[in-house]
């Protein structure tokens, strides 16, 4: 979907709607259960959403007060 976003493809059809942030969760039984897989997974999510987010900031998709 960044894609489409970043590239045009997609227009928003609610231009004055402005949807609120969200989290995403990695929930583990038990902090012993954190494999290093599951850290490595942790990171890359982390990683791969701050950089789509940030190239949606600079494009004008999303504005900037979402980091707030």
């Amino acid at each position: 979907m960044s894609n489409d976003l970043l590239s045009g493809k997609v227009v928003s059809l609610l231009p004055e709607f402005t949807p609120k942030p969200t989290e995403l969760w990695l929930i583990f039984p038990s902090r012993q259960s954190i494999t290093p897989a599951a850290r490595l997974l942790r990171d890359m999510l982390k990683e791969k959403s701050t950089k789509i987010l940030k190239q949606l900031i600079d494009k004008g998709i999303v504005d900037k007060s979402i980091l707030n």
